[in-house]
């Protein structure tokens, strides 16, 4: 139903005070002060002014202390990384590094209350930094990238554009050279950044504030009231965080990085569950099909475990992702199941249409597209249903919307 127009107004005063705004206008004000940097110091210091940006970013979301631990922390990986490159104690050290930042922010979530959005910045972050850095890790001790100056090193760790909430770039090009941004990189990052800023205002018209909180009482909804809550979440999930990217490749273009991984390519138009994940959150299945899935035998053998392995692994990356923000206290084990049926039912999806013979008329590919879409649909209810919804009462739910007599 559409709000009214209270709710309206609320809906969008409420933009100004997201962790999204506040991350676009602070990545402005950094963009411009590395542009009028660089008439001072000179276009060659430019990259060393985006590492001072980068840093002054996680300082000011999350506080100077929180900050220096993240650079020591990082300053240890890259000495564990490049020890590694000759022996097996640095490669067990970077190890130990990785559990240590997977554990810290969920044991210490309490101290992370201020500044404001330092909880957020540390949850989403932190996400980057290890797939970041594994990526990084991998590719330096097969001699793919080589060692970098410590500037390429704080941008491929920090860069501001797209520390908080990605595209997860490449290990190549997390340590490749800026390039001096050009006329045509300023449109077309101002056209992405008025792209993002109409999306997260699109996704705020047409979703309520609570969010998707009203599915706690979705065990007693009937079957067409699901099914419009689902179709709306992957509306609005889609308009969110593909303003985030939006937003994220257009300061990064400001900054020169041209080459920053899209995240969405018209998920819409997928026709079977795997050409979803080639077109949907694009750049975390090239991470997982590059450091889980290829590694684990590809499609040269077990295929099927390593599906459910790389879901596994994206279930339970999101999981960590929700403890660093709520905590055990209001996020325990049992509440996870919402992730781990997300990826078993995408999992399963995944392995059963893996042969499906390629449609033959435009009707046949109009139907997959819907029957893909729709699927997507009912499998984010698990993926947003709250924690005091029980398994029972949302696996009711999903059958309930294939069968409504249920």
């Amino acid at each position: 139903m559409w709000p009214d127009r209270g709710e309206l107004v609320l809906r969008v005063r409420n933009l100004w005070g997201i962790l999204f705004t506040d991350v676009a206008l602070l990545g402005l004000v950094l963009v411009l002060v590395v542009w009028a940097g660089t008439l001072v110091v000179g276009d060659e210091r430019r990259e060393r002014l985006v590492a001072a940006a980068s840093l002054a970013f996680v300082v000011w979301f999350a506080g100077p202390l929180v900050s220096l631990v993240l650079v020591v922390w990082a300053a240890l990986f890259v000495v564990a990384v490049e020890i590694g490159a000759a022996s097996t104690m640095g490669r067990l050290a970077a190890g130990a590094l990785l559990v240590a930042l997977v554990w810290a922010p969920v044991h210490w979530i309490g101290a992370l209350g201020e500044p404001v959005h330092a909880r957020e910045l540390v949850a989403f972050g932190t996400n980057m930094i290890v797939l970041r850095s594994i990526a990084w890790a991998v590719a330096r001790w097969r001699k793919e990238v080589a060692p970098a100056s410590v500037d390429r090193l704080v941008v491929a760790f920090f860069f501001f554009p797209t520390f908080m909430n990605g595209p997860i770039e490449s290990a190549d090009a997390l340590v490749r050279p800026l390039a001096a941004p050009s006329r045509d990189d300023v449109r077309a990052g101002v056209a992405r950044l008025a792209s993002g800023v109409a999306r997260i205002v699109a996704g705020a018209l047409i979703f309520p504030l609570d969010g998707a909180a009203a599915l706690g009482s979705g065990p007693v909804m009937p079957a067409w009231q699901l099914w419009l809550w689902a179709v709306r979440l992957y509306v609005w999930f889609f308009l969110s965080f593909s303003a985030w990217t939006e937003v994220s490749i257009g300061i990064a273009r400001l900054c020169g990085r041209r080459d920053v991984i899209e995240n969405f390519d018209r998920p819409w138009l997928a026709q079977d569950p795997g050409e979803f994940w080639r077109r949907w959150h694009v750049s975390l299945g090239v991470w997982l099909r590059d450091h889980v899935y290829i590694p684990l035998g590809g499609n040269r053998r077990h295929r099927m475990l390593n599906v459910v392995a790389v879901f596994a692994v994206s279930a339970a990356w999101h999981v960590w992702g929700t403890l660093k923000l709520l905590g055990f206290g209001y996020y325990p084990p049992h509440a996870w199941i919402g992730f781990v049926t997300w990826g078993a039912l995408h999992a399963v999806a995944v392995s059963a249409t893996r042969r499906l013979p390629p449609a033959r008329s435009s009707g046949g590919v109009l139907a997959r597209r819907v029957a893909t879409f729709l699927f997507a649909s009912w499998a984010w209810i698990p993926f947003f249903t709250p924690s005091n919804v029980s398994w029972r009462g949302m696996a009711r739910m999903l059958a309930r919307m294939l069968i409504p007599t249920l």
